[in-house]
């Protein structure tokens, strides 16, 4: 997953854990973008997250499955 400031242009990566879930330490009050990428899944962007001072944010994320394509 990158997390990318949108008011730097910063990017920051994180994988998941075993239980899918991911934490993303030690961002400044923002506005970011949130993308998400994985095999066999159509890739998940969040336009903007907003983060204030001593808030914590949820962005949950659901990926869809990729179509598979037929060949012939």
């Amino acid at each position: 997953m990158t997390v990318h400031c949108l008011a730097t242009g910063a990017d920051g990566t994180v994988d998941t854990d075993t239980d899918s879930l991911y934490v993303v330490p030690s961002l400044q009050p923002g506005n970011y973008r949130v993308q998400a990428t994985a095999a066999g899944f159509s890739p998940y962007t969040l336009e903007k997250v907003t983060l204030d001072v001593a808030r914590q944010v949820t962005v949950n994320i659901h990926l869809a499955v990729a179509s598979a394509g037929a060949t012939v």
